[in-house]
């Protein structure tokens, strides 16, 4: 029960933060909203970390490039944001974002099985029919 929980509220969190790291880029580059996200993230970060034991330095390094990887991408997504809808920006980069770990899974593990096959089939094909312009409709 507590993973639903803690699973609720990282979704809630994550929903908060994209809508309004989304209108600020609106009226501040996304370079600039990142930037201090990632700077008010990183206390709370600091805070939660104290006490705990010191990483080796290969999970250093690795949470270290996840950190680099992730600012990149909140740069991409909140200028997408800014730019277009925010009705297809948010459904195409959650899509695209699940990609990475269904490939490496499916190259590590094994293939999922159908019925979730299938679901990341229709992910794919909700990406391609919301992306499209009334025009094509």
């Amino acid at each position: 029960m507590a993973t639903v929980i803690f699973g609720v509220l990282a979704g809630v969190c994550w929903a908060a933060s994209d809508f309004n790291g989304g209108v600020a880029s609106k009226h501040t580059p996304a370079l600039a909203v990142v930037v201090r996200s990632q700077l008010a993230g990183a206390g709370v970060r600091v805070i939660f970390a104290l006490g705990e034991a010191v990483p080796a330095w290969p999970d250093l390094l690795a949470g270290g490039a996840a950190g680099i990887c992730g600012s990149l991408a909140l740069v991409a997504y909140y200028h997408g944001l800014a730019q277009g809808r925010m009705g297809v920006t948010s459904p195409v980069t959650a899509v695209i974002a699940v990609i990475v770990p269904v490939v490496v899974g499916s190259i590590t593990e094994g293939l999922p099985a159908p019925l979730r096959l299938a679901g990341f089939g229709l992910a794919l094909l909700s990406v391609w029919l919301v992306s499209r312009t009334n025009s094509t409709i």
